[in-house]
């Protein structure tokens, strides 16, 4: 959804005016995500014996018995957060297709005011505020991100002539720009359901990490 509107005139006939518009945007949509490529359910178990590019061990610089990293070996906080944040395949072998949401907030604002003190002095003050607010997926299916950026700026001018070969012209500009950009958290009560469809919500206890309350 798109809209706004505009409106103007003079205050002060032939003197002062006036003009201020406004805009705004509003758009929810659904983007197909395909180049997400995941572990399979035996590349997440260890196994590597179907898998093209064979690992290796770091202590010996030998492959894997079997190409299978041991159960001991793996880090069970590493393949909880896999089950968590990394779905299993839906196409071909490895790969993840899904529909993120995404959304997108703009507001638009402009005014201005000229007044004429004569004709040889002349002020204009102009204000502009934009603002946009965004929610993209960074094709991880729990992982969104938002960004938000804000702009703000005021001009005023003022202009007298001296004489008809000199002109005298002061500008004043203020601008600034607002920019943020972070993770959406997962909490609990959004993701409700258990790996891999869902999370539970991303605490070091569903990692199997010990964790112990301050006091």
């Amino acid at each position: 959804n798109q809209f706004g509107a505009s409106v103007g005139g003079p205050l002060i006939r032939d003197r002062t005016f006036w003009f201020a518009s406004w805009e705004s945007l509003r758009e929810n949509r659904a983007v197909t995500q395909t180049g997400l490529i995941v572990p399979t359910p035996l590349e997440r178990a260890g196994d590597f014996s179907a898998t093209a590019r064979k690992p290796t061990d770091p202590l010996t610089r030998q492959p894997f018995p079997n190409n299978a990293i041991p159960v001991a070996r793996q880090s069970q906080a590493a393949r909880k957060m896999a089950d968590i944040l990394i779905p299993l395949p839906n196409f071909g072998a490895s790969q993840f297709v899904y529909n993120s949401p995404s959304t997108e907030r703009r507001d638009q604002l402009l005014a201005r005011g000229d007044h004429n003190f004569s004709a040889n002095d002349r002020l204009n003050v102009s204000f502009f505020f934009a603002n946009l607010d965004q929610t993209q997926n960074f094709n991880v299916p729990l992982a969104n991100g938002q960004g938000s950026w804000t702009n703000k700026r005021i001009l005023a001018n003022y202009t007298k002539v001296l004489t008809p070969a000199l002109v005298n012209s002061f500008t004043y500009t203020y601008n600034r720009l607002a920019f943020g950009r972070g993770p959406v958290p997962v909490l609990p009560d959004q993701y409700p359901g258990s790996p891999p469809n869902v999370a539970p919500g991303l605490r070091l206890s569903d990692l199997g990490v010990r964790t112990k309350s301050a006091t």
